[in-house]
């Protein structure tokens, strides 16, 4: 993380920190997220917080979370649920390794998304 602070480049091997902290085998870049054929799996991933938008529906306060993956990036959106049990962590530039649902946003970002479940989890490593 030192190395992209500074300069704004480097590489970090996402998939060997998440395997120190979660075994199963979900694991999956940030380039395979956007392919069609996980639209609806559930994925783990990990990256930094670069931006946090707090959110307000009609069941509660939810964020949009930005992570970025050796600069690539994917939105996280924990719906109220999550958001409350990570709310009082929540903050940019944590190391973050995540488990949720790809789907597709058609309303906003035109393109595969990342959104909370009952199986979710946000764990700041």
């Amino acid at each position: 993380l030192k190395s992209k602070e500074v300069c704004g480049y480097g590489f970090i091997n996402f998939k060997k920190i998440v395997k120190q902290y979660y075994k199963d085998d979900d694991y999956i870049d940030f380039e395979e997220i956007q392919l069609e054929e996980n639209i609806k799996k559930d994925i783990v991933s990990a990256g930094v917080i670069t931006l946090i938008y707090k959110k307000q529906s009609k069941k509660g306060p939810y964020a949009k979370i930005t992570i970025d993956h050796n600069n690539d990036t994917v939105v996280f959106v924990a719906w109220n649920e999550l958001y409350e049990k990570i709310k009082g962590e929540l903050s940019e530039n944590k190391l973050v390794i995540f488990k949720g649902t790809v789907r597709f946003d058609t309303r906003f970002d035109k393109k595969n998304t990342i959104y909370s479940s009952e199986k979710s989890f946000i764990k700041f490593v």
